[in-house]
């Protein structure tokens, strides 16, 4: 291949040189356009695929997976049919509110009727919840009980 180069005249080896070197002045000018048409094309086509396998990463995420129970506890069981799963009972005013959890021991130490706080993150499969917190308020007066 080299041999090429010195049977040429000189003339058409700096032809080429020019251009070579011309498409690389206007390859790298155009770079970023280049780029971004690349990155769209990318874009659509694994969008589409995402979309066909039905995992889109661009779903709204909720702003917290956090949330915070407060109310009267009323104890920590497991259903006796399936799923066998955990969950806590709390009563607020007149509202029972039933929340299904993945086992744990921090509501173990809590005695029915004590005025608390749990806080929990919701699991990847949103079947069950998982304990974070537990607050026991000793004061009623911050739940407007007096």
């Amino acid at each position: 291949m080299w041999h090429k180069f010195i049977t040429t005249p000189f003339g058409a080896d700096i032809g080429w040189l020019l251009v070579f070197g011309l498409l690389a002045v206007c390859v790298w000018v155009k770079r970023k356009a280049i780029a971004a048409v690349t990155q769209a094309v990318s874009d659509r086509c694994w969008g589409y695929v995402r979309h066909q396998l039905g995992t889109e990463a661009n779903k709204a995420m909720p702003a917290s997976t956090e949330r915070t129970y407060k109310g009267a506890f009323r104890g920590c069981m497991q259903y006796e049919n399936y799923p066998h799963e955990y969950f806590f009972e709390l009563v607020d005013g007149k509202m029972t509110t039933k929340v299904p959890i993945f086992q744990t021991n921090l509501l173990s130490a809590i005695q029915n009727g004590a005025l608390v706080e749990i806080d929990t993150q919701v699991g990847l499969g949103r079947r069950a919840e998982l304990v974070l917190r537990v607050r026991v308020l000793e004061d009623k007066r911050l739940w407007g009980l007096t």
